[in-house]
């Protein structure tokens, strides 16, 4: 009911519809809005997504899931990159020492040439390593919105939808919810040809990148296989959950 809260107090008479899909329902909406103005069902669609941590009961879930990480969220990291120093404080008559700590941002560069002649048993190996001091993600109230309008009637844009697409990892033994690398390499794979985009033309990739040891090995995989096997330079790869933690339904 909440989005039809708010179709009711702005008067809006469009489809008003809620989605959960865990941390993909943020990007199954906005998949859900495009598709609708391609079709010419609506003319503006506002997409948000939400998450609120007023449960404990749910925190305390992730922590027997070992989901949570003792050190912030870390995405990509194999160091624990963050830096301290120490300073005697001279006003203080004991002599104590401060410590301040700077966290910072990591963005891992992924080069395909240095993966073309490994086998793929090193290249997982090398994947786990990179993310073996990532131990999983912190969480983050959050609560965005974008308002979607077809370009012609438009009166300010901030960035052009290019094109989306969805599918799903199926049945694995793992369980429902350790990431599929094979279907996220295939999404990516579908998609830029479908859109006549060249991913030798990417510049950036925003990955999921929660920090755990399940799903940034795999996500890296799945961006090297299918995006960075005919580049010349390298890609750059980065998660803003290092900074903001990890909205799941929102992210």
């Amino acid at each position: 009911m909440f989005p039809n809260w708010i179709s009711f107090f702005f008067d809006l008479r469009g489809p008003s519809t809620a989605y959960n899909t865990a941390c993909s329902t943020g990007l199954v909406c906005l998949e859900a809005a495009e598709r609708h103005l391609r079709m010419g069902v609506i003319d503006n669609a506002v997409v948000g997504g939400c998450n609120f941590t007023y449960r404990p009961s749910t925190s305390r879930l992730f922590m027997s899931m070992n989901f949570l990480g003792s050190t912030g969220c870390r995405a990509f990291d194999v160091s624990g990159r963050s830096s301290s120093s120490s300073s005697n404080n001279n006003s203080s008559s004991s002599g104590s020492s401060s410590t301040v700590v700077v966290v910072v941002v990591v963005v891992v560069v992924v080069d395909h040439n240095f993966f073309t002649n490994v086998s793929l048993h090193l290249i997982t190996f090398t994947f786990s390593r990179l993310c073996s001091v990532g131990d999983g993600f912190v969480r983050a109230e959050v609560a965005s919105v974008i308002l979607l309008k077809k370009a012609a009637t438009a009166k300010r844009m901030y960035g052009t939808l290019v094109g989306s697409m969805l599918n799903n990892d199926g049945f694995q033994t793992n369980g429902i919810l350790y990431p599929n690398s094979l279907a996220q390499e295939q999404l990516m794979a579908d998609i830029y040809p479908s859109l006549k985009v060249d991913p030798k033309d990417l510049k950036f990739f925003e990955c999921h990148g929660t920090g755990t040891q399940a799903g940034d090995p795999n996500e890296t995989r799945a961006i090297c296989n299918a995006v960075c096997k005919h580049r010349k330079e390298p890609l750059l790869i980065g998660s803003v959950k290092t900074n903001l933690g990890h909205g799941e339904t929102a992210s």
